[in-house]
């Protein structure tokens, strides 16, 4: 991967977080802190084997890849948990703009690289 790429990367993150910024005074959610918790000791557990998985996976394929594969498939599990046994919360609006956005750079780095 190259410098683009990581330029990209930075500029993709820094859009989640200002998202995140109006989503959060629009709908009025509070998140809890910088580390995440679960919903259940389930999803922890496939979290876990996610990132067994992911560092496993950085032997055979390009770390770049993984890593975007990785953070859309960890904010999808989270999108679905959260919208489907917390509701109420609206967290589930952080993961789903991650998700998309991460997707959206996936496709990027596809067509152009």
């Amino acid at each position: 991967m190259s410098t683009h790429f990581w330029l990209v990367f930075l500029v993709i993150v820094s859009f989640s977080t200002a998202l995140q910024f109006l989503i959060k005074k629009k709908f009025g959610i509070h998140k809890s802190g910088w580390l995440y918790k679960p919903v259940s000791s389930t999803q922890r557990l496939i979290e876990i084997f996610l990132l067994i998985l992911f560092v496993f996976s950085m032997i055979f394929f390009p770390v770049g890849y993984m890593l975007l594969l990785f953070f859309i498939s960890i904010d999808s599990l989270r999108f679905f948990i959260e919208w489907r046994y917390r509701p109420e919360d609206k967290q589930y609006m952080y993961h789903l703009i991650e998700a998309g956005l991460f997707l959206a750079l996936l496709i990027y780095i596809c067509i152009f690289f």
